[in-house]
């Protein structure tokens, strides 16, 4: 049996046995299965470390070595270079055009976010920063080269728009980088369908188009042999440079799944938790994924809350109780107990705000995180519901017990007044 079954065999058995509890056994089979093929899948591809780094320094010496010996005079290198670099972006996406049926396309295949069920959170593209950062970075060089040198303006334009969308959907996907913010598991062009390819076509259409125009432009121009040999060396070490950080990218997956086999292993991670981060590591997160740790957070915070102003709503009743008029107290320790009340009242006041803006921002921002899941699927979505349902009942009543407190509160500042000002009349 090939490592590639085993890994859908153990996968199969794991998920078709949800209610059991999944076995340590079978989760160590899962994992194993998964980091050798996983390896395996990057070895095959012949990127490996070594691999890389050889080429990169091959590249780059043939580089330094034509920079000793002869380096292209003018511009047309340049020029040679952007186009080049356009027609290899979009020649990357030819494999799924010519090869459809590897990837299990289908006419009633899923397509979009109305279907999905599962997410990840925006920091989960944190083990992409580098590749994305290094293409902003590429991309916004590209650019300027395209603007500042004279070629034709529907060549500039085209390539300028289609440039500036790549850098600002990186742009993007590194800003939300940073956040939690939920997102499909899957993208659209990931989800191998029929309308996939017609998205690659269009990709492959939109970056050919101004290749096509800058190549047309460069050999009006009649380039040299040494302008196109420079120019294809240095796409040659872009392409190396960013293959390596996917490989780098694809490392960090394997890692993940050594560290959770070494901690399942040694028992410092039990069965149940190791089965939901597999879980989430194949196949992303679910809605109470996404919500569980904000969620009992808050819940605790609102049960807490309520708990703390039932009890000082109770104390007020209290205090109402020994000022008033039918009390057994004397006048004078009414009126102490009034003065007293009169100067905690500006910190109650002060807490209170405070409690209740704790609660609102942490309410708004699950809130706003529920509004990812508006045009996800119904499951998804009947997922969300009740999960806001459950907060905002929750919220509600920590807001009614705040406002009890303040309402006891504010009539006993009322009767504290009154006893002071009939004290000093």
């Amino acid at each position: 049996m090939t490592d590639e079954n085993s890994s859908f065999n153990s996968r199969h058995n794991f998920r078709n046995n949800p209610d059991e509890g999944p076995e340590k056994s079978l989760l160590l089979n899962l994992l194993d299965a998964e980091i050798s093929l996983s390896s395996q899948q990057q070895s095959h591809t012949g990127w490996t470390s070594w691999a890389l780094t050889g080429a990169i320094g091959a590249v780059f010496w043939a580089l330094l070595n034509q920079w000793e010996k002869a380096w292209p005079s003018g511009n047309l290198w340049i020029s040679a270079y952007v186009a080049l670099w356009l027609c290899f972006a979009s020649l990357r996406g030819l494999p799924f055009i010519f090869n459809p049926a590897s990837f299990g396309l289908s006419d009633t295949a899923s397509f979009g976010l109305a279907t999905r069920t599962r997410f990840q959170l925006g920091f989960s593209f944190t083990k992409q920063r580098s590749l994305t950062l290094f293409t902003i970075i590429h991309s916004s060089i590209l650019l300027s080269l395209i603007i500042s040198f004279p070629v034709p303006l529907i060549a500039k334009i085209w390539s300028g728009v289609t440039i500036g969308l790549v850098i600002a959907l990186f742009l993007y996907i590194f800003a939300i980088s940073y956040t939690q913010n939920p997102i499909p598991a899957q993208s659209g062009l990931d989800t191998k369908t029929w309308h996939s390819l017609a998205a690659n076509l269009l990709i492959i259409a939109i970056f050919s188009t101004p290749a096509i125009l800058l190549a047309m432009d460069l050999f009006s121009k009649n380039p040299s042999a040494l302008d196109l040999k420079v120019a294809a060396l240095l796409v040659t070490a872009v392409f190396l440079v960013q293959k390596g950080l996917e490989e780098q990218s694809d490392r960090s997956s394997i890692g993940n799944l050594l560290r959770i086999r070494r901690e399942l292993a040694l028992g410092t991670l039990p069965a149940k938790d190791a089965a939901g981060y597999l879980e989430i590591e194949f196949l992303g997160m679910q809605v109470s994924d996404v919500f569980r740790e904000s969620a009992q957070q808050f819940l605790l915070d609102t049960n807490t809350t309520s708990n703390k102003y039932h009890g000082l709503t109770n104390r007020l009743d209290a205090i109402l109780a020994s000022i008033a008029e039918d009390s057994p107290l004397s006048a004078d320790q009414q009126s102490g107990i009034a003065h007293t009340v009169i100067e905690a009242y500006q910190s109650w006041i002060t807490m209170l705000t405070e409690d209740r803006k704790t609660l609102s921002e942490s309410y708004q921002e699950i809130e706003s995180r529920s509004h990812f899941f508006l045009n996800s699927s119904t499951d998804a979505k009947t997922a969300m519901q009740g999960i806001m349902l459950s907060i905002q009942t929750s919220h509600t009543d920590a807001l009614s017990s705040t406002d009890a407190f303040q309402q006891k509160l504010e009539r006993l500042i009322i009767l504290a007044k009154t006893i002071t000002a009939n004290e000093m009349a």
